[in-house]
Formats: C-alpha cells, structure tokens, sequence
C-alpha cells in the first residue's frame, strides 16, 4: 500500500497540471470564440470570398477539435483528482492534509 505523502505529492503534481490544462482549456475558448466571429463575419458578407469562408470554417472546426481535446483531458485529471481524495480519505489523511 502507498504511503499518505507519496499520494499527497502525486494529488499535488497532477494539481499543478491541471491547473496548466485550465489555462489551455481557456485559451482554447478564446480561440474558438475568434475563430467563430471571423467564420460568421465572412459568412454573412454576400461578397466575401469563398476560399475565405472555407479558411475560416477550417479554422473554427480545428479550434472546436483542440478544444475539445483539451476539455476531454480536463476531465480525465478531475477523475484522476477525486481517486487520489478518495486514496488520501482511505488512508486517514484527507483532514490532516484539508484537500
């Protein structure tokens, strides 16, 4: 069985990680929303070009990807996070640490 500090450091590793993914979760936001209002800006100009308005659709379906991807890897660490709670629970640690 681990030891209370080895799933301490690695809850606070992967808590550092997470937060590095919630900054990328967030610039993959913006970046979507961008890329959306450059997508409806050429879309609604009747004389836009159309290698423009398939430039941007581009770009937003691979910032909706990246997002995506992104937000998946957010949730696996929140899963990860709450067995690493319940390991610390488990071994009587969880109020001595006030995770």
């Amino acid at each position: 069985m681990r030891q209370a500090h080895e799933v301490l450091k690695e809850f606070l590793e992967l808590q550092v990680e997470q937060n590095v993914v919630m900054i990328d979760l967030t610039e993959a936001h913006l970046h979507t929303a961008e890329c959306l209002a450059t997508y409806v800006k050429h879309n609604e100009n009747p004389r836009a070009d159309p290698v423009s308005v398939d430039h941007s659709a581009r770009r937003l379906t691979d910032a909706q990807k990246d997002e995506h991807k992104t937000h998946v890897k957010f949730k696996e660490n929140q899963k990860k996070l709450a067995v690493l709670i319940g390991n610390l629970d488990a071994l009587g640690d969880l109020e001595r640490v006030r995770v």
